[in-house]
C-alpha cells in the first residue's frame, strides 16, 4: 500500500473525527471537545505515520531514526493533549463555583508535571536511558536552581497564599503600601490586582506573602459604613432621624440591599451642632463610594426642602 495514501487517509479521518465528535459531545463534555478540536488531527496524523511507516522505501538506518522520532512525537503529543484536557476540566469545574480560588498556578503546575512525565516516558520508549539522563541533570542542576531561586521563591509563595485560603480570585484587598483592588489572578510568579480605574497592579508573590493585607471580601463580602452628619441644636432631632432613616432605606433599596435596617448613633456634642453617624450596609467594598455619594445628595436635597439646613 502507498505510504502517502495511508497518511492521507488518516489525516482525513482525523478531520472528520474532529468535526463530528467535537460537536456531538461539546454540550456535555466541553473540556474533551476543546481537546479534540486542538489535538485530534495531529494525533490521527501521527497514527497514520506509524501505520504507514513499514511501507516507507528508504535506507534502513534512516527508517529506524524516523520510526523512533514518530513514536516519540506520538507519545509526547498524547501527554500534551492530556495536559490540555486536565487544565480545561479544572477550569470548567471552578467556573461553576460561586467563590473561585486562583487556578492559574495550579494549572501551570499540573501541566508542567504531565508534560515532563510525557517527555521522559517518550524518551524511555525510544530507547533513551532516562535514569542516566536524570542523574546527569541532577549534577548539572545546582547552578540552574541558584539562578532560578527568585522564581522558585515566588512559586512557593504563590502556593502559600492560595493554600492559606485567605486570598481568592474576586477578593477586594488593600495592601499596606496603599494599593487596592480586585484579585484577578495568582500565577506562578505574580499576583495581579485590578484597580477600580481598570489599571493593573502586578506584585511578586514573595512580596505579597510578606505584606500586611486587608481583605474586604472575607469572611463576608458585605460590610458596614458609617457616614457622619451634623445638625445645629435648633433642629428637630426626631424629624431629622425619621427623614435620614427613610432616605437611607430608599438608597439601600436602590443598591439591592433589603436585608438591613439602617440606624443612627449619636456621637458627640460640639460647640455648634449635634454630631451623629448613619450606619449603612454595602454588599462589597467597591460599592461604598457610590452609595455614600447617593445618600449624601438625597440627604442634602431633603434637608433643604424641610428647612433643616
Amino acid at each position: 500500500m502507498n505510504y502517502a495514501l495511508i497518511v492521507f487517509i488518516f489525516l482525513g479521518v482525523g478531520i472528520v473525527f474532529q468535526f463530528l465528535i467535537s460537536r456531538l459531545i461539546s454540550k456535555y463534555f466541553l473540556a474533551l471537545s476543546k481537546t479534540l478540536k486542538k489535538f485530534g488531527i495531529i494525533i490521527f496524523l501521527l497514527i497514520g505515520l506509524v501505520i504507514a511507516h513499514p511501507y516507507l522505501q528508504i535506507e534502513e538506518r534512516i527508517k529506524i531514526i524516523t520510526e523512533k522520532s514518530i513514536e516519540f512525537l506520538m507519545i509526547f503529543s498524547i501527554f500534551v493533549s492530556i495536559s490540555y484536557f486536565t487544565n480545561q476540566a479544572i477550569e470548567n469545574y471552578f467556573k461553576k463555583l460561586e467563590f473561585v480560588p486562583s487556578i492559574s498556578i495550579f494549572k501551570n503546575f499540573i501541566s508542567f508535571i504531565i508534560i515532563i512525565t510525557g517527555f521522559l516516558f517518550a524518551l524511555h520508549n525510544v530507547g533513551v536511558k532516562v535514569t542516566t539522563l536524570l542523574t546527569g541533570f541532577g549534577i548539572a542542576s545546582l547552578p540552574i536552581v541558584l539562578a532560578l531561586q527568585p522564581t522558585l521563591v515566588n512559586i512557593f509563595s504563590g502556593f502559600q497564599v492560595i493554600l492559606s485560603k485567605q486570598l481568592k480570585i474576586g477578593n477586594y484587598i488593600k495592601l499596606s503600601t496603599g494599593e487596592e483592588g480586585y484579585v484577578i489572578d495568582i500565577n506562578w510568579r505574580n499576583t495581579i490586582i485590578k484597580k477600580l480605574d481598570n489599571n493593573l497592579i502586578i506584585i511578586p508573590n514573595s512580596k505579597l506573602a510578606d505584606s500586611i493585607i486587608i481583605n474586604y471580601s472575607l469572611p463576608e463580602k458585605f460590610f458596614y459604613i458609617s457616614i457622619p452628619i451634623n445638625i445645629n441644636y435648633n433642629g428637630d432631632l426626631e424629624k431629622v432621624e425619621k427623614i435620614t432613616i427613610e432616605i437611607a432605606k430608599n438608597v439601600l433599596k436602590n443598591f439591592g440591599i433589603t436585608d438591613f435596617e439602617p440606624y443612627i448613633t449619636i456621637e458627640n456634642f460640639t460647640n455648634s451642632s449635634l454630631s451623629f453617624d448613619v450606619i449603612l450596609k454595602v454588599n462589597e467594598f467597591s460599592q461604598q463610594s457610590k452609595l455614600k455619594d447617593k445618600f449624601l445628595r438625597e440627604i442634602y436635597k431633603k434637608f433643604k426642602e424641610e428647612g433643616i439646613i
